[in-house]
C-alpha cells in the first residue's frame, strides 16, 4: 500500500504549526497568511537549497520538491554567472519572525525593496496591507511580480 504524499494545503498547515510553536508565528493574522497563501504559487521551475553544506537542486517534477518548499529553507532562486545566489525565498521562520516583528497594520503603507520572490510582498498583501516593492536591480526577471503577489494573496496591489 503506498502512501499519497501531503498536499500543498496540508504542508501549510504543518508549516503554520512548526512556525507557531517555535515562536515565530503569534497572531493569527500572520499565521492566516501563512496557511493560505501557497508558497508554491511564488518559486520558479528550478531552486536550489543549501543544505549541510551542499547545494541540492530541485527542478519542477521533482517529487520532492513540494515538502522541501514548505520546509523552513531558504529556496535560492537566481544565480549570477559566477554561481553566487543573487534571489531567494526567505527561510520561513525569519520571515515570520521579521512580519510579527513588524507590527504593521492594515493602514500602514510598505515599502519592500528587493523583491525576491514575491512570497514576502503576498504575506504583506494577505493582511491588506499596501505593500509598495521595488524589485532589486540583480533580479530583473523578477520586475512586476508584487501585483501578482498581491493577487495571488486575494489583494488587489495598490
Amino acid at each position: 500500500m503506498t502512501t499519497a504524499p501531503p498536499s500543498a494545503p496540508d504542508l501549510r498547515r504543518i508549516i503554520v504549526e512548526r512556525l507557531t510553536s517555535q515562536g515565530a508565528l503569534r497572531t493569527e493574522r500572520w499565521r492566516s497568511a501563512f496557511a493560505e497563501i501557497p508558497r508554491e504559487a511564488f518559486v520558479p521551475g528550478q531552486f536550489t537549497v543549501r543544505s549541510q553544506g551542499r547545494k541540492h537542486t530541485y527542478i519542477q517534477d521533482d517529487p520532492n520538491r513540494l515538502p522541501v518548499i514548505y520546509s523552513d529553507a531558504s529556496l535560492l532562486t537566481q544565480f549570477d554567472a559566477a554561481g553566487t545566489a543573487t534571489s531567494s525565498s526567505t527561510q520561513p521562520w525569519l520571515m515570520a519572525s521579521m512580519l510579527e516583528s513588524l507590527d504593521v497594520e492594515p493602514h500602514h503603507k510598505v515599502l519592500e525593496v528587493g523583491l525576491g520572490t514575491g512570497y514576502n510582498a503576498a504575506l504583506l498583501c494577505h493582511n491588506s496591507t499596501p505593500t509598495v516593492s521595488s524589485p532589486s536591480t540583480s533580479t530583473p526577471r523578477w520586475s512586476g511580480q508584487q501585483p501578482t503577489a498581491c493577487t495571488a494573496s486575494g489583494t488587489p496591489p495598490p
